[in-house]
C-alpha cells in the first residue's frame, strides 16, 4: 500500500510543466530505446517471451494501451514502465467464473507479412482438469489513428498516433489479410480467457503457438485459479445507451441471402455479455407508446427482471409542451405504466411468482431536461414533482405488498447535474444526481453514505450515480481511446468506495459524426475506420463498439476500452464477494472487521482517496488487484491466515 501523496504529485507536475515532462521523456526514451522493444537490438536485460528474426514477441498487462507507432520505452516513461519487469511472462489470475485477459505484443524487426496466434489447452498442475480452446478468445487489434488530442484533455493524449482500440477474431483478421506488421511497428493481439465456474482451484499451464511469416514458436501460458465463484447475478449497475437507429450506419441490414439480420437483440445480447447494461431494449427506445402498447413493453421488463445479467431499464416516456413551463414530461403516461406494471406484478405473485418489476427501473428524460443550467430549474422541478406525484398514487394499489411499495417509491429519477446544483426549498428538484467524473467533489463524495440513508430531502433517501461525457478527461476518468485503460476501471472501485449507485453512458455506438452548426451541430457521415471523433474533438467519444459487417461478423466488434468496462465490473464482484465474506468470517468467529477499513489500503493503490482521480500506475494496481484476490480466497475459505490478513489490511486506517 503507498501514500496518498506521490501520485498527485505527478498529476500536479503532469499538469504544470509540460516542457519538463517532454524533456525527461525524450532522455528517458532515448536511454532505453534500444533495450525495450523499439525496433532495434535489445541489450541482454530486456524481458521478452520469445524471437525469431522477425520480431520480438513478449506480453503486456491487460491495462495498458500500447500504441502502433511509438517505442514501448517512450510510452512507458510517461505512464511508468515498471510493468516491463514482468514482460517475458504470459501469465493472468482470477476467480472461477470470470474472464481474464492478457496481449500478446510483437514488436517487428523487419517488415511482417503474415502473424497468427493459436491457442492451446491449459492443463492444471498436478491434476487433469483443462481450460480447453473452446474458453479461449484469440483477437486482432486494430489501430486507428489519433490526429489531434481530445478535446480539453491534460495528459492522455502526450501521443498523437495509432491506438490500438478495435478488437477483431483473428480469423476474421487473416480473412482480410490485415494480419501485417511494418517493421520497427508494434501489434497487439488481445486473448480472453474465460475461466469455467466448475473449474478446480490451482494454475493452469499450456502453449499457445505462434506463427510469424511460416516460423512457429511456442509460447506459454499460465492462468492461476482462486478458489472462488463470480456470482452469476451482476451487482455493479451500468446504464449505456444503445442508439439503434445508429447501426445501420455501420452494419449491412440483410445478410448474404437477403434475410434481416436482427442487429438491435445482437447488440443488446453483445452489450451485455460484457457485463455492461444497456439503457432500453431497441422495443423500448422506439415505440411510441400509448395505453394500448403497455402490454408488450410490460412483458418486456418482465424479462428483464428475471434476468439476472441485466441490472437496469430506463423507463420510457414522452414529452409535452406546459405553458408555463415549457416542454415538461408527460404525467400521464408515467402514471399508465407504472399503474400496468403494478397491476402484472401483482399478478404474477398472486401465481407464486417472487418478483420485482420496480426494482431495477430508473427515470432519466434525457432529450427534456439533460445537464440542465439554471434556466432549467422549474422544468427540472415540473419533472420530478410528476415522478413523485405518479408513484404517490400508484402506491396505495401496492399496500398488501410492502416490499413491491417500498420498491416503486424508491425508483431513482436521474438528473445529469453537479451534487446541489439544481436546489429547492419547497421539494421537487433531483433525487439522483448524475454528476460527471470530474464534477465530483470531495465533500460530495464524503457525505454519500449518509444522504443516501436520510429522509430530509425524500422518504428514500438520495441517489447517486457517476456520468462520463466527453468532457470527462484525463486525469478524471474517460473512455477516450487516447487515454490509459486503468481509467474506466478504476471507476468500479470508486463507485464500491463511495457507494456510487451506478454508472451512465451516453451511447455506445454512434457511428455517425457532429460537426458544430448552430445550437446542436448538425449530423453528417463518418469513416468508422479512421475518424476516432464522433463528436467534435474527443478521440473514442460515443462509441466503444465497432461494425463487425466489415469483417463478414453478424456480431458487432469489442474495443480495449469495453473490454477494460468487463474487467472492472469483475473488480467490483471481487470486493462484493469480500463484504459477504467479512460478514459471515464475523458471524463464525465473533470479530468485527470492517470491510470498508479493510479495503481503505487497496482504494489508496487505485485511485487518491476523497478523489475521483484514478492512478496510473500499473504494477500498483496488479499487486493490489492480486492481493485482493489472495485475501478474498483466504477469507471466504477460512484459511489459518486469513485472521492475520484481515488485521493487517484492516490496520492500514490505524
Amino acid at each position: 500500500m503507498v501514500s496518498g501523496i506521490t501520485d498527485m504529485e505527478k498529476i500536479m507536475k503532469k499538469n504544470a510543466n509540460g516542457f519538463i515532462k517532454k524533456l525527461s521523456l525524450f532522455v528517458l526514451s532515448f536511454t532505453l530505446s534500444c533495450s525495450v522493444f523499439a525496433g532495434c537490438n535489445p541489450s541482454e536485460d530486456s524481458k521478452y517471451v520469445s524471437e525469431n528474426d522477425a520480431a520480438y514477441v513478449w506480453c503486456a498487462p491487460d491495462t495498458v494501451s500500447i500504441m502502433q507507432d511509438i517505442s514501448v520505452a517512450e510510452q512507458c516513461a510517461f505512464w511508468g514502465e515498471e510493468w516491463l519487469d514482468d514482460s517475458n511472462k504470459i501469465e493472468c489470475e482470477g476467480i472461477k467464473g470470470d474472464t481474464e485477459a492478457v496481449q500478446v505484443m510483437l514488436t517487428a524487426k523487419k517488415d511482417v507479412a503474415s502473424f497468427n496466434l493459436v491457442a492451446g489447452d491449459l492443463t492444471r498442475e498436478n491434476g487433469s482438469e483443462k481450460i480447453d480452446t473452446s474458453n479461449i478468445e484469440i483477437l486482432a487489434e486494430r489501430y486507428i489513428e489519433t490526429k489531434k488530442s481530445s478535446a480539453k484533455s491534460n495528459t492522455a493524449s502526450e501521443f498523437l498516433g495509432w491506438y490500438p482500440d478495435a478488437l477483431v477474431p483473428m480469423a476474421a483478421y487473416k480473412a482480410k489479410r490485415e494480419n501485417k506488421i511494418a517493421k520497427g511497428n508494434n501489434q497487439g493481439i488481445w486473448v480472453n480467457i474465460d475461466i469455467p465456474t466448475d473449474a478446480v482451484s490451482g494454475t493452469y499451464k499450456g502453449i499457445f503457438t505462434l506463427d510469424i511469416d511460416g516460423d512457429k514458436l511456442d509460447l506459454p501460458v499460465s492462468v492461476k485459479v482462486y478458489d472462488v465463484t463470480m456470482p452469476s447475478e451482476i451487482h455493479a449497475k451500468t446504464a449505456f445507451d444503445i442508439w439503434y437507429e445508429e447501426i445501420e450506419n455501420g452494419e449491412d441490414l440483410l445478410d448474404e441471402n437477403g434475410n434481416e439480420i436482427d442487429w438491435p437483440q445482437i447488440y443488446y445480447d453483445f452489450a451485455v455479455s460484457k457485463r455492461i447494461n444497456p439503457q432500453t431494449t431497441y422495443y423500448m427506445r422506439s415505440v411510441v407508446f400509448s395505453e394500448k402498447s403497455l402490454d408488450r413493453f410490460v412483458n418486456e421488463i418482465v424479462g428483464i427482471a428475471r434476468n439476472e445479467k441485466l441490472t437496469l431499464f430506463r423507463m420510457p416516456y414522452k414529452g409535452v409542451n406546459d405553458p408555463t413551463y415549457g416542454l415538461v414530461v408527460d404525467y400521464d403516461l408515467i402514471f399508465g405504466i407504472l399503474k400496468a406494471m403494478a397491476e402484472k406484478n401483482i399478478e404474477l405473485v398472486e401465481q407464486g411468482e417472487e418478483i420485482d418489476l420496480f426494482k431495477k427501473a430508473f427515470f432519466y428524460f434525457n432529450s427534456i431536461i439533460d445537464e440542465p443550467d439554471s434556466q432549467s430549474f422549474n422544468r427540472v422541478r415540473y419533472c420530478d414533482k410528476a415522478v413523485t406525484r405518479a408513484k404517490n398514487e400508484i402506491a396505495p394499489f401496492l399496500d398488501d405488498y410492502p416490499q413491491l411499495k417500498e420498491s416503486l417509491l424508491a425508483i431513482p429519477h436521474v438528473v445529469t447535474t453537479p451534487v446541489d446544483y439544481l436546489e429547492y426549498e419547497d421539494g421537487g428538484g433531483v433525487q439522483t444526481w448524475a454528476t460527471q467524473a470530474q464534477q465530483y467533489k470531495s465533500s460530495a463524495l464524503g457525505g454519500i453514505a449518509e444522504r443516501k440513508q436520510s429522509t430530509d430531502k425524500y422518504p428514500f433517501g438520495e441517489g447517486f450515480w457517476i456520468y462520463l461525457t466527453m468532457e470527462s478527461n484525463n486525469p478524471y476518468p474517460s473512455l477516450q481511446l487516447d487515454d490509459n485503460l486503468l481509467s474506466p476501471r478504476t471507476m468500479f472501485w470508486m463507485n464500491q468506495c463511495y457507494g456510487i449507485d451506478a454508472m451512465l453512458y451516453w451511447c455506445m455506438c454512434y457511428y455517425s459524426k457532429t460537426i458544430p452548426q448552430g445550437v446542436s451541430g448538425k449530423k453528417v457521415e463518418r469513416d468508422i475506420w479512421n475518424d476516432p471523433n464522433s463528436y467534435v474533438n474527443v478521440n473514442g467519444d460515443a462509441y466503444v463498439l465497432y461494425p463487425g459487417t466489415k469483417y463478414g461478423l453478424t456480431t458487432p466488434l469489442s474495443t480495449l476500452r469495453l473490454e477494460s468496462l468487463r474487467q472492472g465490473s469483475e473488480d467490483y464482484e471481487y470486493i462484493y464477494l469480500l463484504k459477504n465474506a467479512i460478514e459471515k468470517y464475523n458471524e463464525d468467529n465473533g470479530s468485527d472487521y470492517d470491510i470498508s477499513k479493510v479495503m481503505a489500503g487497496f482504494y489508496n493503490d487505485v485511485f487518491v482517496p476523497g478523489t475521483t482521480l484514478p492512478r496510473t500506475n500499473v504494477k500498483q494496481f496488479a499487486s493490489a488487484r492480486s492481493q485482493l484476490l489472495y485475501l478474498l480466497d483466504a477469507v471466504t475459505n477460512g484459511k489459518p491466515d486469513a485472521t492475520e490478513l484481515l488485521s493487517k489490511y484492516q490496520s492500514f486506517t490505524a
